[in-house]
């Protein structure tokens, strides 16, 4: 809502009154009651309603924020909060690509796993098995969330309504 000022049938912002009654000192936001002895009366003016285009890039924007929010705040493993972030996702898979890499380069030592911290300080030794399940959950679990967006964002496509475009919403048990 934008607030604008009537006055002889013409429209003013604050400065234009500033212009049309120079010899008045105007506060920064003029009430009714500074504005009636000059003949001035305050005009509400409605924002415009966004055209279904700007809904949908706004629609679109909220839904990669959720995307992003979910990828960044993880998921469980093990029965433990994991990150699933970037970094979360290359260390997962450095972990497991490490032994094969160290073959290739014939090391003669096995690599051996690390351990992995989870969010609430959970700390599990990796080995094999363990660390191919890790990586399987964040992998699955951020495809999942990249998935989602993306039917999201096809729906947001195909509205055409503004109606249609507030039905698309990100799921709540998706974080």
């Amino acid at each position: 809502m934008s607030i604008m000022y009537e006055c002889r049938g013409a429209l003013y912002s604050v400065y234009g009154l500033r212009r049309l009654f120079p010899r008045v000192s105007f506060p920064a936001e003029p009430t009714q009651e500074d504005l009636t002895p000059l003949g001035v009366t305050i005009v509400e003016i409605p924002d415009p309603v966004p055209t279904l285009e700007e809904l949908k890039e706004r629609k679109r924007e909220e839904i990669l924020a959720a995307r992003d929010a979910a990828v960044r705040d993880g998921t469980t493993w093990q029965g433990h909060p994991i990150w699933t972030d970037g970094d979360a996702q290359r260390l997962a898979l450095s972990v497991m690509a490490a032994p094969t890499l160290a073959a290739a380069v014939g090391s003669a030592a096995p690599v051996p796993y690390p351990t992995w911290t989870c969010k609430d300080g959970h700390v599990v030794q990796l080995d094999e098995a363990y660390a191919t399940d890790l990586c399987l959950t964040i992998q699955t679990y951020v495809t999942a969330m990249y998935n989602t967006a993306a039917d999201l964002l096809t729906q947001v496509g195909a509205a055409q309504s503004a109606e249609d475009v507030a039905a698309v919403v990100w799921p709540e048990n998706l974080g």
